[in-house]
């Protein structure tokens, strides 16, 4: 029945979900009012900036062409998606403003970046607008090392909380330990490596905490950081971590005579911590598709079955020193239980790491491109090693271990097999510890979507070419967006530019809507070109007639442009055939995994050993 249920939910998931939009990833600044390189009548009372997630702290300053600030030196950011931050204005008059700006978002992660608007009559030149453009950029900042560290032990740490509790429930039952083995000194090695683990997320939740206060407020005052502890969703995290590491240090302590009381309750209190982790994830933040936020929980509760069984088998099992018969036993009955668990746990691994995926990779060329990329793909590598050595224990070492179990008690090989076995589980266990780093690295980078938008955003410009005759016309607009830009023209004969050209205009038209434009006359510039000023007012196709006289004649070529929407606009992201691919094999994976676990849970039940 479970397992049916399972099936059932993961149908419904893959149907509604398979073509949901990807993330955006990190806090974008979706849109401004002013736009970037707008130019308004009149100056504004104030300004307003959309993000793509929402925004736990903001830091926005308006300057006018001398630098002076022109902001009330506060912002107001709205309830209660908080993806909307207003900045107030004092008073200003016509001329060039600059906004820049630095959030702190949601998912822990800090954005930063510039534009700038016009007002009234402003008058600029084209040179000037240009570099105005050029400095208008958007940065996702990469985090510190200390702090991917800090992210991937956070992890580690939780899912080992997780882990080897469960370990203790399913993989060796503490009832199934011969007296030989002390099951009471498994349990004291379960409860210190518990421990560990407890003081280890501690630390790294100090850590992670600490960075984004510094990010945030620089040396906060006590009452700042309270209000960051209670007001920011990294605040009320951290604390939340703190509370799971407190629970499970003490419950180590009230429920010492109680092993499965303090079992369940670390089991629980791990859960909740990796819920703090996936309620803060870049899922959680940007992907709108309801529940998305469940494959990061699901990943993460898949890591922690496998690391909780594989430092079980290393190093809560007794030393098979002067009794390896009993200790081969157990190892044998351990490993066929983990052998189950492992399978369905590296099922979900894998399925719902391509739905993350697919949710924060746009195309399969964005993974070697890109630092997310890179990292993913040397996490994927370190598991595909893994699963080579879990398969070789799988198919040699395993059987070997069943044979030498039912074998007389002084075989020789015993005592060589146990130790073979011993490292080569930890040594999977310490490569599943690197996944979990690489995971730090990983969550703590731009994810691959955003890095690309943000290098395309730094060659914002359209450039066409046409040849009349024996003149080659070159046509550059910078950055060919809707509104104010600029326009280079140059005319070519053999390679070379033609100087001392008579009448270079730009004439732009927008035939749909009947708009048609004063024609634009072109100054020269040092290097060949002819540039002016075009404002393109509406979206949609546009016309550019652009002449000049050449050897006496008019010599005029028309070109077709389509301006972007504004700089700082960001567009629909559609779901690429990629995406619904990892999607669809996400699916299928998840499904087998579902069915396994439902499988191997009816029949640990079946042989009583949850009861």
């Amino acid at each position: 029945m479970l397992s049916r249920l399972i099936v059932a939910l993961l149908l419904a998931l893959f149907v509604g979900l398979l073509t949901g939009n990807a993330a955006l990833g990190h806090a974008e600044l979706v849109r401004s009012q002013p736009g970037n390189g707008e130019q308004v009548a009149d100056f504004p009372a104030s300004i307003l900036l959309y993000y793509s997630q929402g925004v736990d702290f903001a830091d926005i300053q308006v300057l006018d062409a001398n630098g002076q600030r022109v902001d009330r030196g506060e912002v107001i950011i709205s309830a209660p998606d908080r993806t909307v931050v207003e900045v107030p204005l004092t008073q200003g008059g016509s001329g060039v403003y600059t906004v820049k700006w630095e959030v702190l978002a949601e998912d822990g992660h800090t954005t930063n970046g510039n534009f700038f608007f016009l007002v009234g009559a402003a008058e600029v030149d084209p040179e000037s607008l240009r570099q105005l453009f050029a400095g208008a950029r958007e940065t996702a900042e990469v985090s510190n090392p200390l702090e991917a560290i800090a992210r991937g032990l956070l992890f580690l740490s939780l899912s080992l909380l997780v882990g080897v509790p469960l370990a203790l429930l399913v993989v060796i039952p503490l009832k199934t330990v011969s007296e030989q083995l002390e099951p009471a000194r498994l349990l004291r090695n379960a409860h210190r490596l518990s421990m560990a683990a407890a003081v280890l997320a501690l630390l790294a939740s100090l850590v992670l905490l600490a960075n984004q206060v510094y990010r945030s407020v620089g040396e906060p005052t006590v009452a700042q950081l309270q209000d960051l502890l209670l007001t920011t969703s990294f605040g009320r995290a951290a604390l939340v971590r703190f509370a799971v590491a407190g629970t499970v240090l003490l419950s180590g302590l009230v429920f010492v005579r109680s092993s499965r009381a303090w079992l369940v309750a670390s089991v629980l209190a791990g859960v909740i911590g990796q819920l703090t982790v996936s309620l803060s994830s870049h899922t959680w933040a940007l992907v709108t598709i309801p529940g998305a936020w469940l494959f990061d929980l699901l990943h993460l509760l898949g890591g922690a079955v496998w690391i909780g069984g594989l430092a079980a088998l290393a190093v809560l099992v007794p030393s098979p020193r002067g009794r390896a018969e009993q200790a081969l036993g157990l190892l044998a009955r351990a490993t066929q239980r983990f052998a189950a668990l492992a399978l369905a746990a590296v099922a979900v691994l894998g399925a719902t790491g391509l739905w993350l995926m697919s949710f924060h990779v746009p195309q399969v060329q964005s993974l070697p491109t890109t630092d997310s990329g890179t990292a993913l793909l040397v996490k994927n590598g370190l598991m595909v090693v893994i699963l080579g050595l879990a398969g070789w224990q799988r198919l040699v070492l395993v059987p070997a271990l069943a044979r030498h179990a039912q074998s007389a008690q002084n075989d020789p090989g015993q005592l060589s097999l146990l130790r073979r076995f011993r490292r080569t589980i930890r040594s999977e266990a310490l490569l599943v510890a690197g996944v979990f780093l690489v995971s730090g690295v990983l969550t703590s980078l731009p994810p691959a979507g955003v890095e690309e938008r943000q290098r395309a955003a730094a060659t914002n410009m359209v450039s066409q070419s046409a040849t009349v005759g024996e003149v080659s016309i070159d046509l550059t607009l910078i950055p060919g967006q809707v509104g104010l830009n600029v326009v280079d023209v140059a005319f070519r004969k053999q390679g070379q530019p033609i100087g001392s050209l008579e009448d270079v205009q730009v004439l732009p038209r927008q035939r749909d809507a009947g708009v048609e434009l004063p024609r634009v006359v072109l100054t020269p510039a040092e290097d060949g070109t002819y540039s002016g000023l075009v404002s393109l007012t509406l979206p949609g196709s546009w016309s550019l007639r652009v002449g000049a006289m050449v050897d006496g004649r008019f010599t005029t070529h028309t070109f077709a442009i389509e301006p972007r929407e504004r700089a700082g606009t960001l567009p629909e992201q559609a779901t690429t055939a990629f995406q619904i691919a990892a999607r669809g094999v996400g699916s299928v994976l998840l499904l087998i995994g579902g069915i396994l676990v439902g499988y191997e849970f009816r029949r640990l039940r079946q042989r009583t050993l949850l009861r």
